[in-house]
């Protein structure tokens, strides 16, 4: 046992300096990379001319460059008129959705049923026109149509009845009532 420890002492201590001399060796390994991440490499002014000329010479002729650019423009042009009279169409729908709860706002306004709203707002919408206003149209439609107005009025002047508690009295026994609450109660009639 004391060979087993002694051999274990040492393996220990051969690991440590192991790992302490690589440690030593990091330091100079991190200067000699950052050392050589700082050189740059420099050019001349003809390497930097024979680069310019290289990529020169992957371009396409002139000719075909100006065709390219043409079919390019050309293809902008159509996708920018598709994205217009979408643009239009959808500016269109959000103006006539705009322009129908506002005269919706303006039926109500003039006492319309609200479940008559759009009724009235699609025959005030028949009857516009450059004299004829939205509120002029739906007064008219309601002059024509008086049912469709809402009589807020009278239904605010009725007051609710108020209700009195009847007395319990007992029901009258005898005749075609007790007949019936036997025949409910499972009891067998005369």
């Amino acid at each position: 046992m004391p060979q087993e420890n002694a051999t274990v002492k040492q393996t220990e201590m051969h690991v440590d300096e192991t790992a302490s001399e690589e440690k030593a060796q990091t330091p100079q390994a991190d200067e000699a990379s950052k050392a050589s991440e700082k050189e740059e490499k420099t050019y001349t002014q003809a390497d930097v001319d024979n680069l310019i000329n290289i990529q020169k010479a992957k371009l396409p002729p002139e000719k075909e460059w100006k065709a390219f650019k043409a079919w390019q423009a050309e293809q902008k042009k159509e996708a920018d008129s598709k994205l217009d009279e979408e643009t239009r169409q959808r500016i269109a729908q959000q103006e006539a959705e705009n322009r129908r709860l506002q005269a919706q706002v303006a039926a109500l306004k003039l006492g319309v049923k609200a479940e008559a709203t759009d009724d009235v707002v699609t025959l005030a919408t028949a009857r516009l026109s450059d004299t004829v206003t939205m509120d002029q149209a739906i007064r008219d439609v309601l002059q024509a149509y008086p049912s469709l107005a809402s009589n807020t009025a009278q239904e605010t002047s009725k007051q609710p009845a108020i209700v009195v508690p009847q007395e319990n009295k007992p029901i009258a026994t005898g005749g075609v009532n007790s007949w019936m609450n036997d025949i409910i109660r499972g009891k067998k009639g005369n």
